[in-house]
């Protein structure tokens, strides 16, 4: 059995019975030290796709959304990157783990007054406005706070639809994010926005969805957000108008490969497509001097971070299927059910020598649609307390943990030469009593 290394870290080895080791640290030792399920970084990836992105893009601000872990944002944060929240509570953890606020943004389609009021207070350097209500509500709060001046950006619907899970799609005129430009809604916020006596239009922003495989949409968004702009430019100077934008923001939605033989560009492959469009537009039309932001999430976290699982259970049903149950779930990965992901896996110490098959790995969550796998390519030897390994769970997984069940939610473990040790927690294993603790 080929082991793939396109979809786990790339600083993980295999040794030739099987065994997985990231950067050196085995995952039995990990697992040894903090139990299983387990969410695993390796260091070194983080690093070498930040680095990436920040080559590429003028400015990178890290989609806090996908794992909003101090200790990961830390590594990302060094190597020069910014963050991008939707909240005041990614806000929080963004600056505990140390970034300048001046490299933040906050995005979310209903911002609350608290999200609105702490963003403002700590001098973030933008907030992206999602309509003319917004507006309103920011410049209102500036008042209060007595903010003399908010510098946003307007994020823009561009009517584009991705090649992705229709949960994943934000940018198609059907969307509740942002303000379209078909029907003159992003034209009009603009207006609003160049009116006021408080907000400062600098940038354009635009996201499209998330898990994109295709340059097409992604470039194709990057040019009509950009002759948007050249517009907006046409526009205003026939009123005399000055119109202080000089950034664009193409978002994130770089995907990665979940299956090996998936027909996907390296993340830094789309992204430097979506950078040369850009550029392409701008010299088109004389335009210099214009940033191109960018705010990848999957695309930083996502290979850079996978599941260790103990097999509790397996159930044979001769002629229909067999099913390989863990110790987790959809409490810890919410993907599989939620947008039919599918994620590979590899039974650590089983090298497939003994022969394969396709098995279903199962949750323990008492739903029939707790399916982590409905198909996955497995040794036959699997036996109950082998160590299951899911591939490219990095994004989204900790995000989005439940306590489903009232099952705790998993310890986060980064692994490295640069950590002390060689691993550590960067989340601990949640506790029965901290998990109850809220229940009054």
């Amino acid at each position: 059995m080929q082991f793939a290394h396109n979809v786990f870290p790339e600083s993980t080895s295999v040794d030739v019975d099987g065994s997985l080791s990231i950067d050196g640290v085995t995952v039995v030792d990990v697992v040894n030290k903090y139990s299983t399920p387990v969410i695993i970084y390796s260091e070194k990836d983080l690093v070498n796709a930040t680095d990436q992105f920040v080559e590429v893009f003028d400015r990178v601000l890290y989609a806090s959304k996908a794992a909003p872990i101090t200790g990961i944002e830390r590594i990302i944060f060094a190597r020069g990157a910014g963050c991008a929240v939707a909240s005041a509570g990614e806000l929080e953890v963004a600056l505990r783990a140390g970034c300048d606020p001046s490299k933040i943004v906050m995005h979310g389609n209903n911002k609350s007054d608290e999200d609105i009021a702490r963003a403002l207070s700590v001098h973030l350097s933008r907030l992206v406005v999602e309509d003319e209500h917004e507006c309103d509500r920011v410049e209102k709060i500036a008042h209060e706070l007595g903010v003399s001046e908010v510098e946003v950006q307007l994020r823009i619907t561009p009517g584009i639809e991705a090649d992705t899970h229709a949960y994943l799609m934000t940018g198609g005129l059907d969307s509740k994010f942002g303000s379209a430009i078909h029907g003159g809604a992003a034209g009009r916020v603009c207006d609003r926005i160049i009116s006021s006596d408080i907000l400062v239009l600098k940038g354009l922003h635009c996201h499209i969805g998330t898990q994109i495989t295709d340059t097409e949409p992604l470039t194709r968004a990057a040019r009509v957000i950009v002759d948007f702009y050249v517009g907006l430019q046409k526009k205003y100077a026939a009123q005399d108008i000055d119109l202080f934008v000089n950034e664009i923001s193409v978002g994130g939605g770089f995907g990665i490969h979940y299956q090996p033989d998936d027909d996907v560009p390296m993340p830094v492959d789309l992204a430097k497509a979506v950078r040369a469009t850009v550029h392409e537009v701008c010299d088109q039309n004389g335009i210099q001097d214009l940033e191109v932001w960018a705010e990848p999430g999957r695309g930083i976290v996502g290979r850079a971070g996978f599941t260790a699982y103990r097999v509790g259970s397996i159930k044979e049903i001769p002629g229909v299927k067999t099913y390989i149950a863990v110790d987790g779930g959809m409490g810890d990965n919410i993907r599989p059910a939620m947008y039919d992901a599918q994620h590979l896996s590899w039974v650590n110490g089983r090298n497939g020598d003994a022969g394969t098959h396709d098995v279903a790995i199962a949750g323990k969550l008492c739903e029939s649609g707790d399916i982590l796998s409905r198909k996955v390519e497995l040794p036959v030897d699997v036996a109950v307390d082998d160590i299951l390994c899911m591939a490219s769970t990095g994004a989204y997984s900790f995000a989005m943990a439940s306590n489903y069940n009232l099952l705790t939610r998993p310890a986060v473990v980064l692994v490295g030469q640069n950590v002390e040790g060689g691993m550590c927690e960067v989340v601990r294993r949640e506790t029965m009593d901290e998990m109850l603790s809220r229940i009054v």
